[in-house]
């Protein structure tokens, strides 16, 4: 039986998001990057169609008071969740049953 395993890294020599690795048996057999793409008009739209509390929550995650950096720290956080789930189903986990 294969033992598979991942790695999730920061991925900053592309601007942001993670560098997913992937390997059965201690050798690498795929995985992928999950950039952050920063929209500033799709950003703006994001964070105006927020509640007011989930505006404080993304600024306080962002530790910062700048609606882009709410907006960066979303999406780090989406494409990290992409990454997890791609490896968790690579792995066998049982993914958002």
């Amino acid at each position: 039986m294969l033992r598979r395993s991942y790695t999730l890294d920061p991925s900053y020599e592309l601007g942001g998001g993670w560098r997913l690795k992937l390997f059965e048996d201690g050798v690498e057999a795929g995985g992928g990057v999950f950039p952050v793409t920063v929209d500033p008009v799709a950003g703006i739209a994001w964070f105006n169609g927020l509640s007011e509390q989930d505006r404080a929550l993304w600024l306080k995650i962002a530790d910062s008071a700048r609606p882009v950096e709410a907006w960066v720290a979303y999406l780090s956080a989406a494409a990290f969740q992409e990454a997890k789930d791609e490896a968790e189903s690579f792995v066998g986990y049982q993914v958002n049953p």
